[in-house]
Order: C-alpha cells, then sequence, then structure tokens
C-alpha cells in the first residue's frame, strides 16, 4: 500500500506516467505489484539480513516519492542527490553494512524488470535520456531497503 500510495503521488506530481492507468494516476495493479516485489526480493536476498521496523520508514518513502517526481525532469541531479541520501542513510545507520547487497540486488533487478516494462509500452519516463533514467537504479535500492522498514513490523 505504502508503494503504491508513493507511485501514485510521483505519477500525479508527472515524474512519469502509464499507458493503462484507470481513474488513479498509476495503475490499479500498482499497490498488489509492490507488494509481490517486496515479497520476491526479501525471499530472494534478505532472509539473512533481519530488517527492524522504523517509524521515520513511510515518511521517508513519500518524501522521497515527492522528491523523486520533482527532480524527475534534471536526471543527473537526480542521480547526484539518489547517490548522496544513500550514502548519508548508510552514515546515519539507517541502513547496515550487509544491506549493501540487498539493495544491490534490488537495483539490478528492479531496473530490469522496469526497463522490459518501459520498451514494452507500460509506461514511460519522459526526461530520461535512454528510456530508463539513470537514477533508476538508486531509487529501487533505496525503495527496496526503505519499504524493509515497514513491512518488518
Amino acid at each position: 500500500l505504502v508503494g503504491g500510495f508513493c507511485e501514485n503521488i510521483a505519477v500525479w506530481l508527472g515524474g512519469w506516467s502509464y499507458s493503462n492507468a484507470a481513474f488513479l494516476p498509476a495503475p490499479l495493479w500498482l499497490p498488489l505489484g509492490w507488494g509481490f516485489s517486496m515479497l520476491a526480493f526479501e525471499e530472494a536476498f534478505g532472509k539473512k539480513v533481519p530488517a527492524k521496523f522504523s517509524v521515520f520508514a513511510v515518511p521517508l518513502a513519500i518524501i522521497g516519492a515527492v522528491a523523486t517526481a520533482i527532480l524527475a525532469s534534471n536526471e543527473l541531479l537526480a542521480l547526484g542527490l539518489f547517490s548522496l541520501v544513500t550514502i548519508a542513510l548508510f552514515a546515519a545507520k539507517f541502513y547496515v553494512r550487509e544491506e549493501l547487497l540487498l539493495g544491490a540486488y534490488a537495483a539490478l533487478l528492479g531496473t530490469v524488470m522496469e526497463a522490459v516494462s518501459i520498451f514494452a509500452g507500460n509506461w514511460v519516463y519522459p526526461y530520461a535520456l535512454l528510456q530508463v533514467p539513470l537514477w533508476l537504479p538508486l531509487c529501487w535500492f533505496n525503495a527496496y531497503l526503505i519499504m524493509r522498514r515497514i513491512i518488518s513490523i
């Protein structure tokens, strides 16, 4: 639900658009897509690295969605900010070192999945130089690690 809510905010703010959205900015299946993605990533990667619930995770996800949508029109600025935020979250110990590989797996698989969907015509990032935004891997990296703190209640 949080992933779907955040995605609707980002689409509503113009960060990207979906080809087959109904009455919401994003398709109705999106919350299920986020849920299935999180379950698949946790089953595949996260079992050996415990995550603790954080009250900061939901506001961080919403702020991240808004910032991503606003910065999407400047791909390099968005990439730089994602890099700084990722480093800051590790430095603040919001993320732990053992999650680095988990985030990397999510970055790779999430980006590949989105690239396939973009090339299939399901959605479009209007400001991406190469159709797939340069910041997308770090977006998946952070989204997964933040969502781990929400689902670990």
